[in-house]
């Protein structure tokens, strides 16, 4: 499975960003599992874990720390009011996190006549591809323009609002959620901050 992963990757590397593509690439992987990595002989194991991940509850993280984190369950009730949402980061863009964001929607125009939501006005949704060559890519797919169709705002694929600069910042006493691994606190000191991820 992990190989056939690779070789996905590689493929993709290929077709949308030639310069990853000479360090990562099908010739390299071939050579790599020629030699596939086993565990030593007679190596005892502590102990062996099965996940059903179908059991698991999503997480929101934050304000500020990834260590504060409630189950979504919990919050749902609550009814919390959203001011600025982002699909935006160097490491939580890249095609496939755009393809999970924009198949939200697809997948709810597919119930609704192929009519795409619209964000809430009173939400800000910002999204930013990890970088010019994965914002190609989710281009091509026709990701970004379902995003875009929904009400999404685009970022340059750039540091920016994960550091606090630029355009899409938290206002004081604003509600944010964000696609992002990182809860930084000089994008959300003194804001409110909700992190959230998604399954694919």
């Amino acid at each position: 499975m992990l190989k056939a992963w690779l070789r996905a990757k590689a493929t993709e590397y290929a077709l949308y960003d030639t310069n990853a593509a000479k360090r990562f690439n099908h010739q390299r992987l071939d050579e790599l599992f020629k030699s596939p990595l086993e565990a030593d002989k007679g190596a005892k194991y502590a102990k062996h874990l099965t996940l059903n991940l179908s059991t698991l509850c999503p997480y929101v993280s934050g304000p500020n720390s990834v260590k504060v984190a409630t189950p979504l369950a919990e919050l749902e009730p609550q009814n919390i009011k959203v001011d600025r949402a982002y699909v935006i980061s160097c490491t939580n863009s890249r095609r496939s996190d755009l393809a999970a964001a924009a198949r939200v929607f697809k997948e709810a125009a597919a119930k609704n006549n192929n009519i795409i939501p619209k964000i809430p006005d009173h939400v800000n949704f910002y999204i930013a591809a990890a970088s010019l060559p994965e914002q190609k890519a989710a281009e091509e797919q026709g990701d970004w323009q379902a995003l875009l169709d929904a009400g999404a705002q685009a970022l340059p694929a750039a540091c920016g609002v994960c550091i606090g600069l630029g355009v899409g910042l938290l206002e004081p006493g604003e509600v944010g959620i964000s696609a992002s691994n990182r809860n930084f606190k000089v994008f959300l000191q003194p804001f409110s901050y909700l992190g959230f991820a998604y399954a694919l």
